[in-house]
């Protein structure tokens, strides 16, 4: 679900908190997370509170738990997708059982136009990081692995017959599969989208 406002947020600025406000909804989010939160979603209306005075919400005891919790809160409430060395990505859904896999838009654009996809099977268990099928395009063919554990439900049947739309929408829908997840722990090691971009730049 996106925000429906918009703050323009200078890169590097940070607060002890920030209160996200979207979609009717607010979050206290930490201030070192703040940047990646508007990373990921681009559009929102903040409030910087910098430092929380004793006796604000009963205290900056209380204060903090409470960001913490309303931050867990945020995360649940937005899918945050995860991204890994090998140019996959992940979404959690809000349940965090069930996930959807894909290609990113910095590997879709590497590939160039891509003509077959083969999806992995449904009921495949797969463990992070095993080749659940592979993408090939008009210059050169790769592996898609499984970015966390857990078994195949469903793949994109689309792409059987439109693998194009991969150079479409990599991440949206042109998504490859859907799977039910083992561990959803192990999505918090990979990298979120700042870490991503940054990564591709070296």
């Amino acid at each position: 679900m996106a925000p429906t406002s918009y703050y323009s947020l200078p890169l590097g600025r940070t607060s002890n908190y920030a209160l996200v406000r979207s979609a009717g909804s607010s979050f206290v989010v930490p201030g070192d997370l703040l940047n990646q939160t508007l990373l990921q979603f681009n559009t929102s209306t903040v409030t910087f509170l910098y430092g929380a005075a004793p006796g604000f919400y009963g205290g900056q005891t209380f204060f903090a738990i409470y960001a913490y919790i309303c931050y867990l809160a945020f995360l649940v409430f937005f899918a945050v997708m995860r991204y890994t060395s090998a140019h996959e990505w992940i979404e959690l859904s809000d349940d965090q059982k069930t996930a959807t896999i894909g290609i990113s838009t910095y590997a879709a654009k590497a590939l160039g136009d891509v003509v077959f996809v083969e999806l992995p099977a449904t009921g495949q268990e797969v463990a992070a990081g095993d080749a659940i099928g592979a993408v090939e395009s008009v210059k050169s063919a790769s592996d898609i692995y499984a970015p966390i554990s857990g078994t195949i439900v469903k793949g994109n049947a689309v792409l059987e017959e439109h693998p194009g739309t991969i150079n479409k929408g990599p991440e949206g829908e042109g998504w490859i599969a859907k799977m039910e997840v083992t561990n959803p722990e192990e999505a918090s090691t990979l990298m979120d989208a700042e870490a991503y971009k940054s990564f591709t730049e070296e």
